[in-house]
């Protein structure tokens, strides 16, 4: 089996906090999970959300989370 890189564990926390579990993430918070650079979760995550995967999200402030898409609230 191929070594994990961490790339792959910052996808694969992010995918279980945010859709399995259901929170918003950080990019700091995942860097202290994968163990890696903020920037390193930070490029991850916003692959993520290009791709789909992720709903980024910019509060007042400039702060940055990152979504599962079904947590997005629609305005009606």
């Amino acid at each position: 089996m191929p070594e994990r890189r961490t790339r792959d564990r910052v996808w694969s926390i992010s995918l279980k906090e945010t859709i399995k579990r259901g929170n918003p993430i950080e990019p700091a918070e995942i860097a202290e999970y994968a163990k890696c650079s903020e920037k390193t979760a930070r490029d991850v995550l916003n692959v993520m959300s290009e791709s789909g995967w992720l709903i980024r999200e910019q509060e007042i402030g400039g702060k940055v989370r990152f979504l599962s898409p079904d947590d997005i609230k629609v305005d009606s």
